[in-house]
């Protein structure tokens, strides 16, 4: 009875043989999983087929010959046998046609090979396994759960392409180039860190004054600079106009940074310079434009943009074909990117987003050492803030530029002056020894007349002594002449007298008369001598007094005239000395003056320097593009479809350990397995067949729902069943 019984292994006689054609083979590419029996069975008898009786045993792993013809034969690749016997269950087995041979002209050798899973699907039970892919991620009711991060981030390692495409480009602006503040928090201001203090009165490059910065606290942040905040560019083009006046406070300026408006919270309003316009012609009325601020607070901590549902935009790019493929609107396949179109970038990851609405938070810091704005996504990967942010760190520096020629006048101002004072003083000095040279000649040429006048007073006065000596003597000979000259008289009238009387008495008149007449000869010859010898004397005391008084008046002339003649030769020295010295000094002095005001003019022409620094990215605020983009990226279109392509006939990586729905069809068509591990349970399917069924699904195998569909079907044509979930 046993030998009679129809199996996978023998065809008893009288088997019915049914030749046919399905759409599957033997590859176990594509299998088709009928929901039972009676499905299997109408979709088998609706086929277009041969029925052949066998009447001999066919044993399994043996050739089958048919009686039908080879050309007849040859168009058939499945054959399908069951057996009426009453006293077995009814089965039936379904079998490839490898090949066929040629027996003779009525007879075919068929070799088959058994379809193991036509032949066991009922008899098996799916249990858990590793699904590595397939379309259950498609049909996952629960794909989008945490926005995709529990099921859809998985890699899939394909060929992206090379560039994504933009499209669409949002943004926001948080700088933009415009005069006014009336822009809004947008507008730029100007930030000015100093070490100098900016709002101190600076007088003038004459009599400058500096005072260093006091020090300053933003935001709790302690510096010994001072930061000052200008709200608006027409204030900081007055601020640079007058700041032009006094380079040497400028000087102190180390930065100059534009920023927005909205980072600043203005503090106590200072006026620059004191206010003061020092000699800049001004008048103190324009610093009615430059509105300027102590800082005390430069933070802006805030929301800056929100796009609602945001993930909408991937959606509606995607094309229709792959809208059921939401893999796409997930990183790396769609993409967010934030750039400030300067080369840096941050990469948004949609499934990384906590919310259904994207949110950029914006983090400004304006202040010392230098400011920055971080920018980063809300709720992003569990809070990463600013470890995923992109941030502007170069922002616009500008320069302030010091006239160096005014800030060398005003540093060096009391050296300067010092300088002009030393010339005055050295050439004061010069012309006091000049003059004091000079006048020491001429009080020389007055010593010098002085003492030859006391010389001529001296000669004079001997000269006196002498004539009076001489007059002395000749009086005092006078008076012995005199003398003389009476005793001689008195002797000649007394001895005339006596003689007369001897005459007389000897009574010689004649004698007598002879007597007194030789009497008053005598006195008259002693009146004569005495008369001569007075006139000598006084001819001899004129002459000696004439040649001394001349002698005297000579040495004197001489004495004089030299005098005169060497006062005059010092003198004329002494003039020309002084010519040469006043005229060596005033060119010394002349010399040391256009010496000071060569510098003073070089001064002038000294190559201006900065304050501040030159530097920043200037570039696209200039033109209005200094803003965040954020660029909705996806896949190239051929990418798109590549990928697309695949994941509508495979599925999505799926990756977890899984049981299978019992039907196997998660789609409405087909569905894709690729498994792992897979554990069947069957009592009626021999271990062999188990493990061909187990090879089957792990190897990646198509579950068809409809075997017409199968090489037909649009992949796109597949829409998820729904409830299907894991």
């Amino acid at each position: 009875m046993a030998e009679k019984t129809l199996t996978w292994a023998s065809w008893p006689p009288n088997s019915t043989i049914s030749l046919c054609n399905v759409t599957w083979d033997a590859s176990y590419r594509d299998i088709v999983k009928f929901s039972n029996n009676a499905d299997q069975e109408r979709y088998f008898n609706r086929l277009e087929k041969d029925v052949i009786k066998n009447s001999t045993m066919v044993k399994f792993g043996l050739p089958v010959d048919l009686p039908i013809a080879f050309n007849r034969a040859s168009k058939y690749n499945y054959m399908i046998v069951d057996n009426d016997y009453d006293f077995d269950d009814k089965r039936k087995w379904y079998y490839f046609i490898q090949s066929v041979d040629y027996v003779n002209a009525n007879v075919t050798r068929f070799h088959i090979m058994l379809d193991v899973w036509q032949s066991f699907q009922f008899d098996v039970k799916l249990g858990r396994c590793f699904v590595e892919r397939g379309h259950i991620s498609i049909a996952n009711d629960r794909q989008n759960e945490d926005y995709g991060l529990n099921y859809l981030d998985i890699p899939e390692g394909l060929d992206l392409g090379n560039t994504p495409q933009i499209q669409e480009d949002h943004g926001f602006s948080f700088m933009q180039p415009d005069m006014s503040p009336e822009i809004g928090k947008n507008a730029p201001g100007i930030l000015i860190m100093s070490t100098t203090d900016l709002t101190v009165d600076p007088q003038t490059k004459e009599n400058p004054k500096l005072k260093t910065a006091t020090g300053s606290t933003v935001n709790g942040v302690e510096n010994g600079i001072s930061i000052y905040f200008i709200d608006s560019l027409q204030g900081f083009n007055a601020f640079m106009l007058m700041s032009s006046f006094f380079p040497w406070v400028t000087e102190g300026i180390i930065g100059i940074w534009m920023v927005p408006q909205k980072s600043i919270e203005r503090g106590t309003p200072v006026k620059p310079f004191g206010g003061k316009t020092g000699d800049s012609g001004y008048d103190e009325a324009i610093y009615d434009s430059i509105h300027m601020y102590v800082v005390y607070k430069a933070t802006y901590d805030d929301v800056s943009y929100r796009e609602n549902n945001f993930r909408q935009i991937f959606a509606r790019h995607i094309p229709q074909r792959y809208h059921n493929l939401k893999k796409l609107q997930i990183y790396p396949y769609s993409y967010i990117e934030i750039t400030l179109q300067n080369g840096s970038s941050l990469i948004i990851q949609p499934q990384y987003v906590g919310e259904n609405n994207l949110e950029i938070h914006e983090s400004i810091w304006a202040s010392a050492p230098g400011p920055r704005s971080m920018y980063y996504p809300e709720h992003y990967a569990g809070g990463e803030d600013l470890n995923a942010s992109i941030g502007v760190v170069d922002w616009p520096r500008m320069v302030i530029v010091n006239n160096q020629g005014i800030a060398y006048l005003a540093s060096n101002a009391h050296s300067i002056q010092y300088q002009y004072n030393t010339a005055d003083w050295a050439q004061q000095k010069t012309q006091m020894g000049i003059n004091n040279a000079y006048a020491q000649a001429n009080a020389g040429a007055s010593y010098n007349s002085q003492q030859t006048r006391l010389g001529n007073q001296n000669r004079n006065a001997s000269n006196a002594i002498t004539s009076s000596s001489l007059q002395q003597g000749n009086d005092i000979a006078a008076q012995q002449q005199n003398t003389d000259y009476i005793l001689s008289q008195v002797n000649a009238g007394v001895n005339g007298a006596m003689g007369a009387a001897g005459q007389l008495a000897g009574g010689n008149l004649g004698g007598a008369a002879g007597a007194a007449v030789g009497t008053g000869l005598n006195i008259g010859s002693n009146f004569v001598a005495n008369e001569q010898r007075t006139a000598t004397r006084n001819a001899n005391l004129a002459n000696t007094l004439a040649t001394n008084s001349a002698q005297v008046s000579q040495a004197n002339n001489f004495s004089t005239a030299s005098t005169n003649l060497s006062n005059q030769q010092n003198l004329q020295f002494a003039d020309m000395n002084r010519s040469l010295g006043l005229a060596v000094a005033s060119g010394d002095y002349a010399n040391t003056i256009a010496g000071i005001n060569a510098h003073v003019q070089d001064a002038q022409l000294s190559q201006p320097s900065i304050s501040g620094g030159m530097g920043g990215d200037a570039f696209l605020y200039a033109l209005d593009k200094w803003m965040i983009h954020l660029r909705f990226k996806m896949i190239s279109p051929a990418a798109m479809r590549n990928v697309g392509e695949f994941w509508l006939r495979y599925g999505y990586y799926v990756q977890r350990f899984l049981i299978p729905p019992e039907s196997l069809m998660c789609m409405e068509k087909f569905t894709y397995w690729k498994m792992h591990e897979l554990y069947i349970r069957s009592s009626t399917c021999p271990e062999e067949f188990r493990l061909t069924i187990k090879g089957i699904f792990e190897k990646g195998v198509t579950v068809w729902k409809n075997p017409d569909d199968i090489g037909v079907t649009d992949y796109a044509d597949n829409d998820p069943l729904s409830g299907i979930s894991y």
